[in-house]
């Protein structure tokens, strides 16, 4: 059936272009199937009427019945034709149908094998123009399901001709490199704009994907926000989104009212992609026996630099630190997984997490050892760089100078660091 409507849309692409027509296919789509809509079409001839011939005509009709005989299309089509006689007036040049040969007709819908989730249809359309196919959306869903799947991406940009953009899955480092551009960037805004930064987190589920951040803002100054937001070219591949709260601060509210708008505000072509972040979760359940498809969402607060503790709910895993939520994994099934997993999976986050704030920052969620001197060492197992240099009151960039972070280590009666080369 693949090869069958892609002769299909191909061989018609080309009369398109012989005959100077116009006109459009509706199409359904999902995360797993592509799907023409069969039924009565219509076709407009762009060209003077004058011009159009009676040979033209019986020369189109022939064209199109060798087209669906030839290619065996599976389904029945009704088609006309139309032409302009003047400014005012068109007529309809000839109308024509096809029904296939009964050893011929079977479902006229194109499935693709995939691991991707299966997702609910979604409309487009082909539209047809002298030569041209432009795939359209005809829906208002934010996300369109069939870009989580390649092989749909490949087989539509074999015959469109606005080609849609492949996603390419970046590395964890690649992407930790970004957050740490974003956060700049960010940072910059909030200082000039005078606006209030909420939240700065990393998203992972079934419909937001991406980095999310939220503003405060007053009510009569959206508009100055947004625009001044759009001024900035925040230049990043990642997927990421303004969120803006208002506070009507004129009839002295305290409670804020909900997000008004949403925007993106990267130069980012990826839009809610979740195959985007595939290496990033990979990254977090390395040396685990958690599978890849026993995660269902992921949510890290990028604002917070801390280790925090776990808390293990069900099939929800959260990190707590100070009655904040660091971070949160919600899995499709906990049943089996062991304590061993859930604290891997914990320190492989913190890692990501330390590394978004600055390079070389992972080094951070090291469990610490005693040395082998009598006095001091660590209070208790688990302990991490980041708690002993918040609690000798040193900056964490202390971790950029190893000699003397492995000196507070010693003096402490706590194994050095191995150098890094």
């Amino acid at each position: 059936m693949k090869e069958i409507t892609y002769n299909f849309i191909t061989r018609l692409k080309e009369l398109s272009k012989k005959y100077n027509f116009i006109g459009c296919f509706d199409i359904e789509l999902s995360s797993t199937s592509f799907k023409p809509r069969s039924y009565y079409t219509e076709f407009y001839i762009d060209i003077d009427g004058k011009d159009f011939t009676a040979t033209s005509a019986f020369n189109l009709r022939s064209d199109m019945r060798e087209l669906l005989s030839r290619t065996k299309y599976p389904d029945n089509l009704e088609y006309a034709f139309t032409i302009s006689v003047d400014e005012k007036t068109s007529y309809y040049l000839l109308e024509d149908s096809y029904e296939p040969l009964r050893k011929n007709r079977q479902p006229n819908k194109i499935e693709f094998t995939s691991n991707v989730r299966k997702t609910d249809t979604q409309y487009y359309t082909l539209s047809l123009d002298k030569g041209e196919i432009i795939l359209k959306k005809d829906h208002n869903d934010k996300e369109e399901y069939f870009k989580s799947n390649p092989e749909i991406i490949n087989y539509l940009n074999s015959f469109i001709d606005n080609k849609i953009p492949k996603t390419i899955i970046p590395t964890s480092k690649e992407i930790q490199k970004d957050i740490r551009i974003l956060r700049e960037n960010l940072k910059d805004y909030v200082e000039n704009d005078l606006i209030t930064l909420l939240d700065f987190g990393f998203h992972y589920n079934n419909g937001q994907n991406g980095i999310y951040t939220s503003f405060e803002y007053y009510v009569y100054s959206e508009d100055h926000y947004i625009k001044e937001l759009h001024k900035r070219t925040f230049t990043s591949n990642l997927p990421s989104y303004a969120l803006f709260r208002e506070v009507d601060m004129l009839n002295c509210t305290e409670t804020t009212l909900d997000y008004t708008k949403t925007r993106a505000f990267t130069t980012s072509e990826v839009s809610d992609n979740k195959e985007y972040f595939k290496k990033v979760i990979e990254s977090f359940i390395q040396d685990t026996e958690i599978e890849f498809n026993n995660i269902k969402s992921v949510y890290i607060n990028l604002n917070m630099l801390d280790y925090g503790s776990m808390y293990d709910t069900g099939n929800t895993l959260k990190i707590i630190s100070d009655d904040k939520l660091l971070a949160q994994i919600d899995f499709v099934n906990a049943e089996d997984l062991s304590p061993k997993d859930f604290d891997k999976l914990k320190a492989n986050i913190h890692k990501f997490l330390y590394e978004t704030h600055a390079e070389g920052y992972s080094i951070l969620a090291t469990e610490l050892e005693d040395d082998d001197s009598e006095f001091g060492g660590i209070p208790y197992l688990g302990f991490t760089l980041i708690r002993f240099i918040q609690e000798i009151g040193e900056p964490l960039s202390l971790v950029n100078n190893i000699e003397q972070l492995n000196q507070d280590l010693k003096d402490c009666g706590i194994k050095p660091l191995e150098l890094r080369h």
